[in-house]
């Protein structure tokens, strides 16, 4: 028969440690609280929930907000146009169809432009209600009070950035934003200090080999990406947030026009980055602007002509696309967002929508 204390040990080591929002997050989660709104951005979020549900939160494995990647192919791709509108939208207050909360932008590529956003404010608006100008003004004003953008010049000036984000967002006199949630986190763009950190690597390696002797094997020392992983992880527990990291895509790209037309199908490229940081996004979308046909062989002068305009007038619309990059991504993965995406035009007052 078991002793009094054989019990109290049995009973004890039964006993899960749990923080305080691991218990709050179960209880919304059982609640119906949390709705798939990562973003307020209505397909990516409905992409997101797809690729994500299924996991059943427990107090032993509290699911984690997603950490997204967005990689642009080209130069101009579109992926911080769409964080402008992804930005804004969590931004704004509910009455315009936003979330009411606030943001933090890591531009790491200095390229960051509030004045596109403020622009990108004041179309969601007049898109919501037919507000006068003053209100407008108001309103577009008071979101950019939540949207918190940092410019580190380096690495390790990023990684000190996120680290000390507690410090600065659960300060009261710091900012406006105490009484609002942290709707994301973004790092535009991770792809910023690639090089920079490559070569510092090699360096490393280079320098260890020479110290040690000919005989040394050379051995790449631990990159700074891994250390980023982790500030980003625990930068999305502390503030139970979403992180986007957009990033530009550094492999070899189509230029001629056959290589174009067999690109447009492609929806599986390989992550430039390695280790920590390649593990880290739970999905990645691609971006590239929407192919325009090319004239067909043998058409004649006349039909060129004809169809020239209505060519233009596709480009003008400055149409892109956005999928799921497929690569490594599983079988059981791929039946629930394979295939999946969206479009949008970038105009001069920003971001629209459209399902594709």
């Amino acid at each position: 028969m078991a002793s009094a204390e054989d019990l109290g040990k049995k009973l004890l080591a039964e006993v899960q440690v749990v923080g305080l929002d691991e218990v709050l997050h179960t209880l919304r989660v059982g609640e119906g609280v949390l709705e798939a709104q990562y973003f307020h951005c209505k397909p990516l979020d409905e992409i997101l929930q797809r690729a994500l549900e299924g996991r059943r939160p427990t107090a032993k494995d509290i699911p984690r907000t997603p950490i997204v990647e967005i990689c642009s192919l080209h130069p101009g791709g579109g992926a911080t146009q769409l964080l402008y509108y992804m930005c804004a939208q969590a931004v704004l207050p509910v009455q315009y169809g936003g979330k009411q909360a606030c943001t933090v932008i890591v531009d790491a590529d200095g390229a960051f432009s509030v004045a596109r956003l403020a622009s990108q404010l004041a179309s969601l608006v007049r898109q919501t209600l037919e507000v006068d100008e003053a209100t407008l003004q108001t309103t577009v004003s008071t979101a950019l009070k939540h949207v918190h953008v940092f410019h580190p010049q380096t690495l390790a000036a990023t990684i000190a950035t996120i680290d000390s984000l507690p410090a600065y967002l659960f300060d009261q006199q710091r900012h406006w934003s105490s009484d609002r949630q942290v709707g994301f986190v973004a790092l535009d763009s991770a792809s910023a200090f690639y090089w920079q950190d490559r070569a510092e690597v090699e360096d490393a390696a280079f320098q260890s080999t020479t110290m040690a002797g000919e005989t040394a094997v050379s051995t790449p020392g631990p990159s700074g990406y891994n250390t980023l992983a982790s500030c980003l992880k625990a930068a999305s527990r502390t503030f139970n947030c979403p992180i986007i990291v957009t990033s530009w895509h550094l492999g070899t790209t189509p230029v001629t026009h056959q290589q174009q037309q067999y690109a447009s199908g492609i929806r599986s490229f390989r992550s430039t980055f390695s280790g920590a940081f390649a593990q880290l996004p739970a999905l990645r979308f691609v971006i590239r602007r929407a192919p325009v046909s090319k004239f067909p062989v043998g058409i004649t002068v006349m039909n060129a002509l004809r169809e020239a305009g209505d060519r233009q007038k596709v480009v003008d619309e400055g149409r892109f696309e956005c999928f799921v990059n497929e690569w490594g991504m599983e079988e059981r993965g791929l039946s629930g967002v394979g295939r999946s995406g969206f479009a949008f035009s970038i105009g001069a007052d920003g971001v629209m929508l459209e399902e594709i």
